[in-house]
């Protein structure tokens, strides 16, 4: 136990728990949601947006090549249905 013999105040820090999740670890579970986000064609948010702005152009160049593969899968099945007559 550590106090301060100026004040009457003592603290405890026997029980006190270390961050659970370091930053790096937060922005990286951010970018791995963003990315989810893009897979399953959910739309982003301005967080999101603001977020990925935020990123080094190597993260940037990540998400913007997943968003082009998922254009691309999405062109093809919209293709598909129009070929088919799936209306």
């Amino acid at each position: 136990m550590n106090c301060d013999n100026n004040l009457i105040v003592c603290i405890d820090k026997s029980n006190k728990k270390p961050s659970e999740k370091p930053v790096n670890k937060i922005y990286e579970n951010m970018f791995n949601n963003i990315t989810k986000k893009i897979i399953t064609n959910k739309e982003l948010s301005m967080e999101d947006l603001d977020f990925i702005e935020s990123l080094p152009c190597e993260k940037k160049m990540k998400i913007i090549r997943e968003y082009d593969k998922k254009q691309k899968e999405n062109a093809q099945i919209i293709e598909t249905i129009k070929n088919t007559g799936l209306r």
